[in-house]
């Protein structure tokens, strides 16, 4: 697998996304569930920030050991309410500098290591790196820029 590659493609999946929104809709409710668009953005930016910590501790060690968001929920609900009162360019340039940082520290960590399975046992042992940036960052914006199409069309 190549990781910085399918980092890029699910960021810039993610950037098309975005940029076809109606900028007078960002902060509508129904993106997903309760969520703005502004509140998906300020979700994956807050998970982008999370990946910088992983792959800083990864490269430092060799693994990550902690988990670094063991309620999910309550993480959620805490760093959306922390981008509230942020404009959506804010939150968008603090994603794609968190986003930079991630593309920096990506190539740092030789292939054979992205594959090696154990080495984020808070994720499980038998998964790699590699599957856990396909999972929880690719997926995760594929994810939510479907939703984002999905209620673009909706508008």
């Amino acid at each position: 697998m190549n990781a910085p590659d399918v980092l890029k493609y699910g960021h810039q999946w993610f950037l098309k996304t975005l940029d076809s929104f109606p900028e007078d809709k960002y902060e509508t409710t129904g993106a997903t569930g309760t969520w703005s668009v502004k509140d998906i953005l300020s979700h994956i930016a807050s998970y982008e920030q999370v990946l910088c910590s992983i792959l800083e501790e990864f490269i430092q060690k060799n693994n990550s050991e902690i988990n670094p968001i063991p309620d999910h929920k309550q993480f959620n609900i805490l760093e959306i309410e922390k981008r509230k009162n942020k404009k959506f360019q804010e939150i968008f340039d603090e994603y794609n500098l968190a986003y930079e940082k991630v593309a920096k520290l990506i190539v740092k960590i030789p292939a054979f290591k992205l594959a090696e399975n154990g080495t984020l046992p808070w994720y499980g042992e038998e998964y790699s790196l590699d599957d856990y940036l396909v999972y929880s960052y690719y997926g995760h914006k594929r994810e939510h820029g479907a939703q984002i199409s999905e209620f673009k069309n909706s508008l």
